[in-house]
This record gives C-alpha cells, structure tokens and sequence, in this order.
C-alpha cells in the first residue's frame, strides 16, 4: 500500500488536514509530522502519529518560530528516512520549505496544500515570500488549493492542481445537541461562531450593536476572547453574550437559534481578499444570512448570488448601519434564506462529495 504523509507546524493539526487524512486513508497508508510548539498534551488518538513537542516556542512569535525551526527540520528529516513515504503533503508555505528541500534526497512526490497563502504587512517581505514560493513551487507535482479563488494567483502553474475549499464533513450535521438553551426570539439574534480572534475587528462589532435592539452571541473560544469579554464589561455592554467553547455537534443547534452570521475577517489582509471560511458552507447549509467583509472576492460573490452580504469591517457606523437596516425590514433577511435554498441546489457542500476527485487527484501526482 501506498505511503502519505502530511507535514504540518501546529498541534492540533487542523481540522481540514485531518479530513483529508481520513479519506485518503480508505486506500492508502496515511500519517502526519507536525510540531506541537506550546507543550500541550498529546491525545491520546494521535499517539501513533509524528509530533515534535517543544515546550516555549508557542504560536505568533516569529522569532521564537525560526529559533527552533532546525530542530523541527532535523526531526522531519528523520522521519521521511524511517517513513519512506510515497507522497508528501506540505501543508503551508514553511512546510514546502522543508518538503522542496528533502525531496531530491528522498524521492517522494510532493504536494503543497495552500491552505493559506504566504503573506505580510511588509510589502518588502511579502514580495520576498512570493518569489521564495513560486522558485520552491518547481519541486511540487500538484497544488491543493483551499479556496477557487487562490487559484488564479497562481496561473503560471503548469502541474496537477485540485481545489478543496473548507467543507464540512456530513455526518457532522447528523447529531444534535438539543441542550442549549433557546434564545430571546423577539430580538435579532446576531452570532459569531468560530475562534474568537482579529480583537478590532470583533470591538468594532460589539461597539456597533450596543445601541441596537439585538442580541450578540459569542460561540467559541480563542486567543481575542478574555480581552473583548473585558472590553464588553468595561463598557457595559448589556446585549452582548459568550457562550464559550462549543462541541461541533451542537453546530445545528447554533444556527437554528441565529438570524444572522458574522464572518467578516479584516480584509486588509491578502488572504482575507481571496478566502473562502467555512463558515461559507455552514450558513449555506442552514440557509441562514452571513455577513462577510466587503473588498473580498467572497464578499463579492454572496452579493452578486444574493445569499449573504458584505460591510466594511473596520466601519463601525457601517456595520450599525447594516444590522438597523435589517431591523427595520426583516424581510430582506428571509428574501436572502430563499435565495440560498435555489442556490444550493447541486452545489458540492459536504466534503464527503469531493472524495472522488481526490482519489483521482492523488493517483495523477502518482502516475
């Protein structure tokens, strides 16, 4: 049987790796390499798989990242010399780094996940890292890209290329949680499901329905949650929520019990330009209204489809204007929930559905 491993830089490996991990596993024999840089306890299911544990470097410090970079690379280097894989997948910018590095010595075939694509605030750098992934780019047999949109970025590739962008997996929305709690119907039930991060941007939401006769539900933790729960109290904001961390199970429930999404991510960010969130393909699913950040081809997109609506994230007068104007004609919210029911029909939303194609994309790199 076939060998595939994934190199990836964080621990846990995101959820998306591992939903590939898992369907590639049906045929071939599938592992991962990543670096768990905080020192956080390894589960127990992921025993088996290759884990670099450092305990201070952590995650968001450049610096501390490149410090114990070698030592990463030597221990990859280890294991592809014990795993002899066939394929390996490089998940990131810095893993292809080291994947177009080893390749020639180990003699796999190499595919580069772009699941986000290198980007600064520094043009200098930005440019840099550009010209530094197109040169390691020649070494690659195929590119999975997580989203239509990056394709385009990168039309000067000639080899195998797939687009798999953040569906979710089906049997995720066959269980439901019916524990949590039914909200205040009567009101504008506005919520943000996900990690709670981009602390301006989620200020600038809270600030923009303090006047509002709305209720503002936080779903999720993440590393901007304990300073905008202190910022929500210093101001006494009274309509504004956290429910905490939520099992993925309870995901129906959340939606059911919400009126309108909040996906909208700062859009001075390159990658923010060209994403695709998975909250996409969630509200999509529930036929519910999401708000994404104007300036972006999805913000773009749901417009011209008319199933969701774009706003300015760093506007807070924008954003209140946006929530009023839906206040004072609920109307266009249901007008927007018909509109996504025609426009799912036959659409790819589970990632189940894409299983073939993979298949097939994997035995091209290997032909």
């Amino acid at each position: 049987m076939k060998k595939i491993l994934l190199l990836d830089s964080s621990y846990p490996i995101n959820s998306r790796n591992l939903r590939i991990l898992n369907v590639l596993s049906e045929e071939y024999n599938t592992n991962y390499v990543t670096w768990n840089r905080d020192g956080r306890k390894i589960n127990e299911v992921d025993k088996n798989s290759f884990i670099l544990t450092s305990e201070n470097i952590g995650y968001g410090n450049k610096i501390k990242k490149i410090s114990g970079f070698l030592k990463f690379f030597r221990y990859v280097k280890n294991i592809l010399k014990k795993e002899k894989p066939d394929i390996l997948i490089a998940s990131h910018w810095d893993m292809l780094l080291i994947g177009s590095f080893l390749k020639n010595q180990f003699a796999y075939k190499l595919i580069y996940e772009n699941l986000d694509m290198p980007t600064s605030g520094n043009s200098l750098i930005f440019n840099t890292l550009k010209i530094l992934e197109k040169k390691l780019l020649n070494k690659t047999n195929g590119i999975i890209f997580a989203s239509r949109f990056f394709k385009g970025e990168y039309a000067f590739y000639s080899d195998d290329t797939l687009v798999i962008e953040n569906y979710p997996l089906k049997s995720n929305f066959l269980t439901s949680n019916k524990s949590i709690s039914k909200y205040e119907r009567q009101k504008l039930n506005i919520a943000f499901i996900g990690t709670i991060r981009y602390l301006e941007i989620m200020q600038n939401l809270v600030e923009s329905v303090k006047d509002l006769d709305v209720i503002l539900n936080f779903w999720g933790d993440g590393h901007s949650r304990k300073s905008l729960e202190q910022y929500v109290i210093k101001n006494n904001f009274k309509n504004v929520f956290f429910k905490g961390a939520y099992e993925y199970r309870d995901i129906g429930n959340i939606y059911e019990k919400s009126d309108v999404i909040w996906a909208a991510y700062p859009n001075k960010d390159y990658n923010v330009k060209y994403a695709i969130s998975n909250k996409f393909y969630e509200s999509i699913i529930f036929n519910k209204l999401c708000i994404y950040s104007d300036k972006t081809l999805l913000g773009d997109y749901v417009e011209q489809n008319k199933i969701g609506l774009s706003v300015d994230p760093y506007s807070v007068k924008s954003i209140s204007a946006l929530f009023n104007k839906l206040l004072n004609n609920r109307n266009e919210i249901t007008n927007i929930e018909s509109k996504i029911v025609e426009y799912k029909k036959g659409k790819t939303l589970y990632f189940e559905e894409i299983k073939e194609q993979l298949f097939n994309f994997i035995k091209q790199v290997l032909h």
